[in-house]
């Protein structure tokens, strides 16, 4: 479980791999190639920001209208869930990390 915080959505491109699928929209995250990542999802927020969205965009809108959870309901959501999005977050960003390091070391 991860945050998940739009409704566009697109084509797999050609040529990409499917590597993250979602309940409300299927494409959530891919490949292409060794370098190219594509996401559709939040792994950089944490419970304060998440906290700020919810706020801002619950005095907008009703939350519970357009995607079927309100405001309450994803703050206890994300309390169950967001430590392990974090630590999936580190881990993702850091192998992100070792992708661009390994290819500025084979191209200089």
């Amino acid at each position: 479980m991860v945050l998940q915080w739009h409704e566009d959505t697109h084509e797999l491109p050609a040529g990409a791999t499917l590597l993250v699928t979602g309940d409300r929209i299927p494409m959530q995250g891919y490949r292409i190639g060794d370098r190219a990542w594509g996401l559709q999802f939040h792994l950089e927020v944490d419970m304060w920001e998440l906290g700020w969205w919810l706020d801002a965009a619950d005095a907008g809108i009703d939350l519970k209208a357009e995607w079927g959870k309100s405001a309450d309901e994803i703050r206890a959501e994300s309390a169950l869930y967001m430590m392990g999005q974090q630590e999936r977050g580190r881990e993702i960003f850091s192998r992100f990390a070792d992708v661009v390091r390994a290819v500025g070391s084979t191209s200089q």
